[in-house]
């Protein structure tokens, strides 16, 4: 007889025949459910890290501040990420995925409420509307850690083995098309610097929308039956918090891992958020720029896709990693040095898209290389420090960058396009040096990697063990809806 056991635990089902208990695992079209509450949380969270960067100086202008100061909109979701990730890590740890979700969301909503109070008209000081903007920003910022990290945990929790690099590189997308969204909405919406209130009543009606898709969707951390071994076994098998936290960090693969992935996703970070100042400076429109930044995004999940199917069939892990970070390298010096040279608006699109085949492909494989080198620890433990290290390098290069920038040679005076319409006394800047630094960091962090990296597939070990028992999971009946389960 088959019954349905809470949380963790497989269905048990008798084999009189054999005289033995084999473990039988189960699927849910839930799952579909908790994929698309990843998606609009993302639209929503992830795009208000960066829709005003996108328009920085028009941003700069409306507050009448600098477009340095805009970048804070941007660094506080970084920064707070480094303060609050050990909270998110505990909760999620303790309570499970639905209590730290549904706090994520309401702190998501709240600050984007605040951010659309503050430049509503109701405030007439600019500097307390940029204060209180401020203020909103880092509500939301606080409210990532428990949005942005759970990807990992909703693919091991509610998908089986087969789909789950898929399921990794589907939700890892969402927060890429979230920055792409705002990176191409946000000129379209902010024509001028007397429109900026409009964009931030466009995130607060998406931030109400994934309020409302979390109530619905974000019933149970977890589905009644496990989809795989892995999943059933990973949370009996886990030691108490603090160990985990020393087994994590103790693991030589995983600290690999942290270091090349804070390096070449740090440089993302800094690209995506300073891409508007570092191109307008050498004469690209806003919307321009909105397109080669969705662009290497777009053409980023064409290569997640391409390369969950070659890990999903080859199951090398370790070589297909490095070969990605390796053409990262490659492909991101290529595209630096067009950005550095006006007027190569085919080239610069051409240069983007191949970044993103390998910059954008490389990330999903790295968040599951991060549970299968700790499993059985908590996969949002992984997840927290991989975004974590990635954002915080990320600051730190875009501090550099943008304290490090120089004087706009005289010959792209005449073509920059940053301060056309700006009313405020603001000026372009130049990149070149900084950015050259940046591509010689990442080349001797990724050669590093390459020689040294080994690991072992924990997670893998964990599910070949099924093959002695009948774990094929199979698929529910239950309704697909939301509020159904």
């Amino acid at each position: 007889m088959v019954r349905e056991q809470s949380e963790s635990q497989a269905v048990k089902v008798r084999d009189d025949e054999n005289d033995q208990e084999t473990t039988k695992f189960k699927v849910y079209k839930r799952r579909w459910a908790m994929a698309a509450m990843v998606l609009i949380l993302n639209l929503s969270n992830s795009g208000m890290c960066i829709n005003l960067s996108a328009v920085s100086y028009k941003a700069a202008d409306y507050f009448q501040v600098t477009p340095g100061d805009i970048t804070w909109f941007s660094q506080v979701f970084y920064i707070t990420s480094l303060v609050f990730s050990p909270a998110s890590t505990y909760i999620f740890n303790k309570y499970d995925m639905k209590a730290g979700v549904h706090l994520g969301c309401a702190l998501n909503f709240v600050g984007a409420s605040v951010r659309a109070l503050a430049t509503s008209g109701l405030i007439v000081n600019i500097s307390t509307q940029f204060a209180l903007s401020m203020f909103g920003q880092a509500l939301v910022a606080s409210g990532q850690v428990f949005i942005l990290f759970i990807l990992t945990k909703v693919t091991q929790n509610w998908f089986p083995d087969e789909e789950r690099m898929m399921a990794t590189t589907v939700l890892a997308f969402f927060s890429q098309l979230a920055i792409s969204f705002a990176s191409i909405v946000s000129p379209l919406v902010v024509t001028a610097k007397e429109d900026v209130p409009n964009l931030n009543y466009l995130y607060c009606g998406l931030a109400l929308l994934g309020e409302g898709a979390t109530v619905l969707c974000v019933t149970r951390s977890r589905p009644p039956t496990p989809p795989s071994r892995s999943a059933a076994h990973g949370k009996e098998r886990r030691p108490p918090y603090l160990q985990q936290l020393k087994y994590i960090f103790t693991s030589v693969p995983f600290l690999l891992l942290l270091v090349v992935c804070g390096a070449a996703s740090g440089f993302f970070v800094c690209i995506v958020t300073l891409s508007q100042q570092i191109l307008c400076a050498v004469g690209y429109s806003d919307l321009f720029i909105g397109i080669v930044v969705s662009s290497f995004i777009f053409s980023g999940f064409v290569g997640s896709v391409l390369v969950a199917v070659a890990v999903n069939r080859l199951h090398a892990f370790t070589p297909i990693t490095k070969l990605l970070y390796a053409l990262t390298a490659v492909s991101a010096t290529v595209m630096v040095e067009i950005y550095l040279i006006p007027n190569q608006h085919a080239l610069l699109l051409l240069s983007s898209l191949v970044y993103g085949v390998f910059g954008g492909g490389v990330w999903p494989i790295t968040l599951e290389m991060g549970v299968e080198t700790t499993y059985p620890a908590e996969e949002t433990i992984s997840t927290t420090l991989i975004f974590t290290i990635s954002q915080m390098s990320g600051v730190v290069m875009i501090l550099l960058t943008t304290t490090l920038s120089t004087d706009l040679p005289r010959g792209l005076q005449y073509v920059e396009t940053c301060t056309a319409g700006v009313t405020s006394q603001l000026e372009a800047r130049g990149y070149s040096g900084i950015l050259t630094a940046f591509m010689t960091f990442l080349s001797l962090t990724i050669i590093i990697f390459i020689i040294f990296f080994r690991t072992k597939y924990r997670r893998q070990e964990e599910e070949k063990t099924s093959s002695s028992s009948s774990s094929s999971p199979s698929s529910s009946s239950s309704s697909s809806s939301c509020s159904s389960l």
